[in-house]
């Protein structure tokens, strides 16, 4: 018996440093928008924000999940715009929020969320305003995530889940 009672503590002893790993993995919820045509995941519980554009705006509606954790933002939007503006057009709307004057990116590189081209801004700096926001054009929606924080953003594991999650839905296209 002392045996496998030695055993058995063995093993409580092996088992129980991968629970918080499996319960913080299971912290993940999906944010998932149909009429915008996105999913993503984000760790634990994130606030939702809806606004609709004025007549003078450029834009019509837009949706933000967003999470503050671990001293970074996460945060997974959805901007619908007037009209049918270019690609190009669409992106430089948006870089007069995150990507505006002091906080130009410091590389840019082209990526695909579903198959479909997008772009990652991304800005290495030595203070806290790193981001790295990753962008897809469909029609005329500017869809995206993006991290904002410290320099250690850049090689977490969450921010690259994060990132890496966001999905275009079917008829999203």
């Amino acid at each position: 018996m002392p045996t496998l009672a030695g055993a058995a503590a063995a093993l409580t002893s092996l088992i129980l440093p991968s629970i918080p790993a499996r319960a913080q993995a299971a912290a993940w919820r999906e944010y998932r928008d149909e009429e915008m045509g996105f999913r993503v995941e984000l760790p634990e519980e994130f606030k939702v924000r809806r606004e609709a554009g004025e007549a003078k705006d450029p834009w019509v509606r837009s949706i933000r999940a967003k999470i503050d954790i671990d001293g970074m933002s996460m945060d997974a939007h959805g901007t619908e715009y007037r009209g049918t503006p270019s690609a190009e057009e669409l992106y430089k709307l948006q870089e007069g929020g995150i990507l505006a004057n002091s906080m130009r990116p410091t590389r840019e590189e082209q990526r695909a969320v579903s198959g479909v081209p997008a772009r990652q801004f991304i800005r290495e700096a030595d203070d806290t305003l790193n981001y790295i926001s990753r962008m897809v054009v469909v029609g005329n929606r500017v869809i995206g995530a993006g991290a904002l924080g410290e320099r250690s953003i850049h090689g977490n594991p969450n921010v690259r889940r994060f990132l890496d999650s966001l999905t275009l839905l079917q008829g999203g296209r």
